[in-house]
């Protein structure tokens, strides 16, 4: 009581100041407690995550080349945190997401995550789209690879 009489009598401006410390200091305390998990962003280490992409065909400029005569595409994705991959064909160009097609499902990745596709014989100028489900069922990780027939 006597340090605050002293602050009271002999320095009014003391005593404000100090208690606004205590109030900052108070309210520094607290805001961690009061903010929600759910503004954090998602764990890293829980995130679905695509490490690598491998194909049976050879890349050129960025594009894969389907070879003439090849009837199969054989894709292995090595992911982490994933329950389901899933790989789409969509045209090259613009608005062409809306047309892709579903070629495969992987939801079982205890033996790695693939795709083989017998497609037979078409030509291509698509793109392959991976999607990566996360496990914790909120994260997706997705790479595009660019397939082109080979020129006659």
């Amino acid at each position: 009581m006597a340090v605050e009489a002293y602050l009271h009598a002999k320095r009014p401006r003391s005593r404000s100041i100090l208690s606004g410390l205590l109030s900052a200091s108070l309210l520094l305390a607290l805001l961690p407690a009061c903010t929600s998990g759910s503004d954090k962003p998602p764990d890293t280490d829980t995130q679905a995550r695509i490490l690598e992409v491998k194909t049976n065909l050879e890349e050129s400029n960025g594009w894969l080349i389907v070879p003439e005569g090849g009837t199969q595409l054989r894709v292995d994705v090595t992911a982490e945190e994933v329950d389901t991959v899933l790989f789409w064909l969509a045209a090259s160009g613009t608005d062409s997401w809306e047309a892709r097609e579903l070629i495969g499902t992987d939801t079982d990745g205890s033996d790695g995550w693939a795709l083989d596709w017998p497609f037979g014989e078409r030509d291509f100028h698509d793109h392959l789209l991976i999607q990566a489900l996360g496990s914790d069922g909120l994260t997706m990780a997705s790479e595009t690879l660019n397939l082109t027939s080979a020129e006659e």
